[in-house]
């Protein structure tokens, strides 16, 4: 009977919001005496922490497993919840143990001088990109950006076991490409790039909630590092993405990298950026180092040195005129790297670890080809809009029903009946996995 009426609720909107959208715990212990317990004996709260959220979330699976089954109980109106108490116990681990583990860097926010005739040419990356006369200042059109611009590697971010996880989904999602690809044909997006609206139409529950769990990690990360109100904030993209060593698939396998690019610049919806390695380097490929690029200014190497961003390599590029650089001016548009004179810190992906940035020309930035293997990682873009969490129709503040939040859980994170991107999750994700719920008659909950 729950799976008949979960299914009937699909037709439902959340009647609780109304979506507008432009185009696109601590514990406390008596202390009786002063003895301690063993060292290698002590469990910390972080422990305990972490060992509650992943035991809910194996609950959690199972019991939406079960609804995919057809073996549904009265349980699944209760997911909604606990995936709320799954998601608070993350942020608070992550807030007192990853976070205190990171390392920052303040950057100056920077835009174009004149962003309306910027925004009107084609995109713009590369050698092109590096040209174009900037000023202090964020663009962060139609959203809520605060002034702070920065770049923060946090080590552990994901576990091992969700890694592993997600690396198994992206392979199975996207077949290695052909290496016999038509020219014009190679590097298809859907072969590189698993969606979040791919990974919800794959039907696979315990799969596609881990998916959620990163990414609300990551949006609540965000909005702790820059002081965002959480529900102001949204993924506007996020994706497996897997990229092939051209000496497997030739030019199919998009395993050149990136050019030098910035995030907002590509698309003005891309108000904050991050990525999590979910494999490392030397542990199944080999280059594909993330490197931001800077103008080599006596100022930034200082800001370097001053504010090294973990196991970082800072190094001026090769000099304007020298063979290395002669070469890069050969590549392909979308394979070169534009390092000429410029102060570049290069980080080595580790499985696991995140790097969380603002996403203006403050943060330009390039990924290495991969020299060998299949370097697997997942990005996400998020957008602002003070409309969501500001008196009005498009506020995402208040309460929305127990049963229409598993009902969308159900339609389009569960058993999505098609792979298309629509701002489906965009729109929906924070009445999803963060608004306060209540039952039917209006009464809240805790």
């Amino acid at each position: 009977m729950l799976f008949v009426w979960l299914t009937a609720t699909i037709s439902r909107v959340i009647t609780a919001r109304h979506f507008v959208t432009a185009p696109r715990g601590r514990y406390s212990h008596a202390q009786m005496a002063p003895v301690a317990a063993p060292e290698e004996e002590s469990v910390t709260a972080a422990d305990l922490s972490q060992s509650r959220s992943d035991a809910l979330f194996e609950s959690v699976a199972k019991t939406c497993e079960q609804l995919l089954e057809g073996k549904a109980d009265d349980s699944f109106i209760d997911v909604p919840q606990r995936l709320r108490e799954i998601f608070d116990l993350d942020h608070e681990r992550y807030v007192r143990e990853t976070r205190a583990g990171a390392s920052a860097r303040n950057v100056t926010c920077m835009r174009p001088k004149n962003e309306e005739e910027y925004f009107e040419q084609p995109h713009i990356r590369g050698d092109g990109l590096m040209d174009v006369e900037c000023e202090p200042g964020r663009v962060c059109k139609d959203g809520c950006c605060t002034g702070e611009c920065s770049r923060v590697v946090l080590p552990s971010f994901a576990t091992d076991s969700e890694c592993e996880l997600l690396c198994r989904f992206a392979a199975d999602l996207m077949p290695m490409p052909d290496p016999e690809a038509d020219p014009s044909e190679r590097c298809f997006v859907e072969d590189t790039q698993a969606n979040l609206a791919m990974c919800a139409a794959a039907g696979q529950a315990r799969r596609m909630l881990t998916v959620c769990r990163v990414v609300e990690r990551l949006r609540r990360a965000v909005a702790h590092e820059y002081g965002l109100t959480l529900a102001s904030l949204a993924p506007h993209s996020s994706f497996l993405s897997q990229w092939v060593s051209p000496l497997l698939v030739g030019e199919s396998g998009c395993g050149w990298g990136t050019p030098v690019h910035g995030d907002e610049a590509a698309c003005d919806g891309f108000h904050y950026s991050t990525i999590i390695h979910l494999s490392s380097k030397g542990d199944g490929f080999e280059g594909g180092d993330f490197c931001f690029s800077d103008a080599a200014t006596v100022a930034a190497a200082a800001a370097a040195a001053r504010a090294p961003l973990a196991d970082a390599v800072t190094e001026i590029g090769p000099a304007a005129g020298s063979a290395e650089a002669a070469a890069d001016a050969t590549r392909s548009e979308v394979a070169r790297k534009s390092t000429t004179d410029r102060l570049l810190t290069r980080l080595e992906p580790q499985r696991g670890r995140a790097m969380v940035f603002t996403s203006g020309w403050e943060n330009l930035h390039f990924v290495d080809e991969i020299t060998s293997g299949v370097r697997y990682a997942m990005p996400a873009f998020f957008v602002t809009r003070g409309a969501w969490a500001a008196e009005g129709p498009e506020d995402m503040r208040g309460p929305v029903g127990r049963s229409e939040a598993a009902g969308a859980l159900l339609e389009h994170v569960l058993s999505a009946d098609h792979a298309e991107d629509r701002g489906q999750f965009t729109l929906l994700w924070h009445s999803l996995f963060a608004a306060p719920l209540e039952d039917a008659g209006g009464a809240g909950e805790e």
